[in-house]
């Protein structure tokens, strides 16, 4: 996009201040803003962190299916798949709790 063409030189060096202007704003937001972002995704982290420690997500972020032969409506990996009757999970074989 180009400027007019009778653009006075006052006017030019008004939207380069003007432009100037807007950057520094812009600049003291973002630094403004940064710490905010930063402790929102630490939250984010330490959540997903504790997500996977309950087996709920694997390493990737993925829902974990609670095992072979349990209630699939009970299990993250298989919610909103709407697997057949028995509605059963189809997901690895349990693991024993002995």
């Amino acid at each position: 996009m180009s400027l007019p063409a009778d653009l006075t030189d006052e006017q030019r060096d008004q939207l380069i201040r003007a432009g100037a202007q807007l950057t520094a704003a812009m600049s003291e937001y973002m630094a403004a803003l940064a710490p905010a972002v930063q402790a929102m995704a630490a939250g984010f982290r330490t959540f997903y962190e504790g997500l996977q420690a309950a087996g709920i997500i694997d390493e990737h972020g993925n829902p974990v299916h609670i095992g072979q032969g349990e209630n699939a409506e009970d299990c993250p990996a298989c919610r909103g798949t709407n697997p057949p009757y028995p509605f059963l999970c189809p997901g690895p074989p349990a693991k024993d709790a002995s």
